[in-house]
């Protein structure tokens, strides 16, 4: 019922039910779902279960963009919520009825209700068949009643003889033998067996049914549509006629059920009319990552309070992902974290200025990367100093390097760090390569020569000192335009290495984002690969998340630093995809076949959101201001 019907949940609930969307699941979660309902009937006390419509609330979101953006979700939101209450045991006459009618109630803020019992049930009950009747229904309300095994036990077996005369007398009639009297003969001996050896149990069940309009011939047509509702489960509903005040208090949270009607059934039928909620029940911390797309409610992640914080964003070209990750980074730095945001295609460039960060065009100024720089800071373990040096070393030899060049670079860094400290640069590097080419074991060793462009030559530029990033602020986009593709992984690296000395070496505990778009070109080198997996594994300690934001998850799925990666995302955001790759993101996510239909081509800005505690269909939204920025192309070179 709306608010206005007194839909805010009661305050002495025994809980609320919170299941995930059965719709996104496949055979198996949904029949996990259906044991853990039984076990919650499993104490054996009388409930009601009430699945009415539901209110968030979004006060003290804050204010800007986004929190008006969520208040005015919140507030359009279809959600139900799923509460279980003890049952009343008297009568209570509900306050908001201004009067009785045989076939309805009129309601004090003008509606009409009118309350319906379930008198037939579905042959076959299959789980949370009720939410169907959430097209029509105000309210849905399940009574039970556990039921002492002696009774059920008679019960069941006066329904397996009457079911086997029944066909008795229609093969002495010489009638065709019905085959539903058959099966539910099969399915009354089955019952009466269990519960006969405790295998399962027995419980009455009330259905009820309120539904509200704005006046009786509205009402007329809301009656209708329950009836077709009904129909293709061959259920039928009646009005609780003379009875409606009584009915209707019947659906109020924790109202006592009526006298009749009842339907004995076993506990997993039972359980598996138990209706779940649709969207979330309460708002949660953490920032609007979009819209559920069946009720519109505002989904929200604090991905900081997660075993990790970092996060997947998967997608296609043109589906969505630049658009999401930047609303992510807005939204963090109006509460404070710190950005840095390694952008290939320039994407990134107008947030940057105009949430006035450092924008560098790396390749056409100094960036800033010094490597050798950054590999002999104490703050940096040696075996990331070397991963960082082995990165600018691969991309520029064009190609990984051999068991010599590794330990000839890994013995200069050493004595880098020992003799100069982290005021070395490339020329330093240069001068002890070349000094330990001429001893043993690295006589003869060329590295040095075939580094020098670093030093000296085109590729100088790229890893030049840059005073700006000595105290930058708190947004750092490393645009990588201009740099040639296959110095690209090495530039990465080195921003990683930046981003982890800044992360780790500060006294202060400051929440911070680092985005790496495309990042499948990080495989490309093992060592930028191995770096971007230790960001994964030990960034939570240090409060920095990673946006992982690639359109080839294939490329994850088949390195090992790449699964070591995916293994320490709590958060995906997973976006339309092209067949191939929408199979392979199936595949290797684990998804069911109704997820995977989520994410094919073509739905931009649509998806499944993934957390450790829900699965839901997402819509990316965002308030005109974001907007705006979000779909700022790059800055011009």
């Amino acid at each position: 019922m709306n608010s206005k019907s007194g839909s805010t949940p009661s305050a002495d609930a025994l809980r609320v039910i919170e299941m995930p969307n059965l719709d996104l699941l496949d055979d198996t979660a949904q029949e996990g779902v259906l044991n853990d309902l039984v076990a919650m009937l499993d104490d054996g006390a009388a409930v009601q279960v009430r699945h009415a419509r539901h209110t968030l609330s979004a006060d003290g979101r804050g204010r800007g963009a986004e929190a008006e953006l969520v208040r005015e979700l919140a507030a359009t939101a279809g959600v139900w919520r799923t509460e279980l209450h003890a049952q009343s045991a008297t009568d209570e006459s509900p306050d908001d009825i201004a009067g009785e009618h045989p076939s309805f109630v009129e309601l004090s803020d003008g509606r009409c209700a009118a309350t319906f019992a379930i008198t037939r049930w579905p042959a076959e009950v299959q789980l949370a068949w009720t939410e169907t009747l959430r097209r029509v229904a105000d309210a849905i309300v399940l009574h039970l009643r556990p039921v002492p095994i002696a009774v059920a036990a008679g019960h069941f077996r006066r329904r397996v003889a009457t079911l086997v005369a029944t066909a008795a007398v229609d093969e002495q009639s010489g009638r065709v033998a019905d085959p539903a009297t058959a099966q539910a003969v099969d399915a009354a001996e089955a019952l009466w067996q269990g519960v006969q050896s405790g295998a399962t149990s027995a419980w009455w069940a009330q259905l009820l049914v309120t539904v509200a309009a704005d006046d009786p011939v509205a009402l007329t047509g809301a009656t209708e549509e329950l009836h077709r509702v009904l129909a293709p489960w061959r259920a039928e509903a009646r009005v609780v006629a003379f009875r409606q005040r009584a009915a209707y208090a019947a659906t109020r949270a924790g109202g006592a059920p009526l006298p009749r009607p009842w339907r004995l059934l076993d506990v997993t039928s039972a359980a598996a009319s138990i209706p779940g909620p649709l969207g979330p029940s309460e708002l949660t911390g953490g920032v609007l990552a979009g819209a559920d797309e069946a009720s519109g409610a505002p989904l929200c992640v604090d991905r900081f309070a997660l075993h990790n914080p970092a996060r997947l964003v998967v997608g296609t070209s043109g589906a969505g992902k630049s658009y999401a990750t930047k609303l992510e980074v807005c939204r963090w730095r109006v509460r404070g974290a710190e950005a840095v945001i390694v952008d290939p295609e320039g994407e990134f460039t107008r947030l940057g200025d105009v949430l006035k960060g450092l924008v560098l065009m790396v390749g056409e100024e100094p960036a800033g990367l010094d490597p050798v720089g950054l590999a002999t800071r104490p703050g940096l373990a040696a075996a990331e100093g070397l991963a960082v040096l082995a990165s600018v070393a691969a991309a520029l030899l064009g190609g990984a390097l051999s068991a010599v060049d590794l330990a000839l670079l890994d013995r200069a860094l050493t004595v880098l760090r020992s003799d100069v400290g982290h005021h070395a640069t490339m020329i330093d590097l240069l001068g002890v390569l070349s000094d330990l080419s001429g001893h043993p074991p690295f006589t003869g060793a060329d590295l040095a020569a075939r580094l020098s462009p670093a030093a000296s030559g085109s590729l100088a530029q790229l890893f030049a000192a840059n005073p700006d990033l000595d105290d930058p602020p708190p947004l750092v986009v490393f645009d990588l335009r201009s740099v040639p593709a296959r110095a690209r992984p090495a530039v990465m690296a080195c921003v990683l290495a930046w981003t982890w000395h800044r992360a780790t070496s500060g006294a202060v505990a400051t929440r911070r984002l680092l985005v790496v778009d495309e990042a499948h070109l990080l495989l490309d080198d093992p060592a930028a690969a191995d770096l971007l997996a230790q960001f994964a594994r030990r960034a939570r300690k240090y409060h920095l998340g990673v946006d992982i934001v690639t359109q080839r998850l294939a490329d994850f799925l088949a390195n090992p630093a790449g699964q070591a990666v995916l293994a320490n995302t709590a958060t995906k955001l997973l976006l339309g995809c092209e067949d191939h790759d929408r199979a392979a993101v199936a595949e290797g996510l684990h998804l069911s076949d109704a997820e995977a239909d989520l994410l094919r081509a073509g739905r931009r800005g649509y998806g499944l959101l993934l957390t450790p505690t829900m699965h839901a269909a997402v819509r990316i939204v965002a308030h005109p201001a974001e907007h705006e920025l979000a779909s700022a192309g790059p800055r011009p070179r």
